[in-house]
């Protein structure tokens, strides 16, 4: 929608590339979607189409190794901050369905009620009976997880350049339907490093 209203604005061109992959941030999330749907089609065709799909595999690693050049040169305890990068990676994976549906939405004008998990003071260890509804996308994250494992295990034998990223996939997925699960589960108390997070 800002798209043409950016590119017709007096601008050098660098910016407005610049502005334009800034807008398009959500983009990749259906993108992610599509690609893990096809990937059953793809590991079955391995072998039969002239294509390397492991070399698409292999130009995955782009973004992830483009993240760790940028935390060694940003940061000197970058080791340390590494450690936390596959929780990162399986978070951004899948949160991947939920972003898609709200980019969806927001492009066509939708509006829904945000929701979201309990916040405390730092140190306060009170319980909570505040839950998440479980909705219809924990459902298809699960959904979406089993698939990833079964085109995994799959892509194990016919393609096994594309298994590791199905397995990541997995392993998004399937991280953010149990968080899902485990936050529509009513009362509970709130880890106290919630709160020092929430401190920062």
């Amino acid at each position: 929608k800002l798209g043409p209203r950016l590119l017709a604005a007096r601008l050098p061109p660098l910016k407005k590339v610049e502005g334009l992959l800034h807008i398009c941030g959500y983009l990749p999330h259906p993108l992610m979607l599509l690609t893990l749907l096809l990937s059953l089609p793809v590991v079955l065709m391995h072998g039969r189409v002239p294509l390397n799909w492991s070399a698409l595999g292999l130009a995955g690693l782009g973004p992830v190794l483009a993240t760790v050049l940028a935390q060694m040169r940003l940061r000197q305890d970058w080791p340390k901050r590494l450690l936390g990068f596959p929780v990162l990676l399986m978070m951004g994976t899948g949160l991947a369905l939920t972003n898609a549906h709200a980019a969806w939405d927001a492009f066509f004008g939708r509006t829904h009620e945000f929701v979201r998990t309990p916040k405390f003071p730092p140190g306060d260890r009170r319980e909570s009976a505040y839950a998440l509804p479980l909705d219809w996308t924990t459902w298809a994250e699960l959904i979406l997880a089993l698939y990833a494992l079964a085109t995994g295990l799959l892509a194990l034998e016919l393609a096994p350049g594309l298994a590791v990223f199905l397995f990541i996939y997995t392993l998004g997925f399937g991280y953010t339907a149990a968080l899902g699960f485990w936050q529509s589960g009513g009362v509970r108390r709130v880890p106290e490093i919630v709160g020092r997070t929430s401190a920062k």
